[in-house]
C-alpha cells in the first residue's frame, strides 16, 4: 500500500501533526506510521515575484479567469 506524503513547514509542525494523528515513529528527518510519511522543509521553498520580471502572459487580468485546466 502506498503512503501519503505530508510537507509541512518546519519540524516542530510535523511533530504536532505525528503527536495529532498518533502511532508515529521518528527517523531522523520524518515520522513515519502505516498510512503517513510526515517531513519538513527548512528555509523557504519559495518566494513571491517582484513584478517587474513577471512575464506580460503571466500578468493579472480579470479577463483570465477563471482558469480552468484542459480537458
Amino acid at each position: 500500500m502506498s503512503k501519503c506524503l505530508i510537507i509541512t513547514e518546519k519540524p516542530s509542525v510535523a511533530g504536532d501533526i505525528a503527536k495529532a494523528l498518533g502511532g508515529f515513529k521518528k527517523g531522523k528527518d520524518y515520522f513515519e506510521n502505516e498510512r503517513y510519511l510526515i517531513s519538513w522543509a527548512v528555509g523557504h521553498l519559495f518566494e513571491l515575484a517582484v513584478p517587474a520580471s513577471m512575464k506580460e502572459q503571466n500578468k493579472w487580468d480579470m479577463k483570465k479567469l477563471p482558469i480552468m485546466p484542459p480537458e
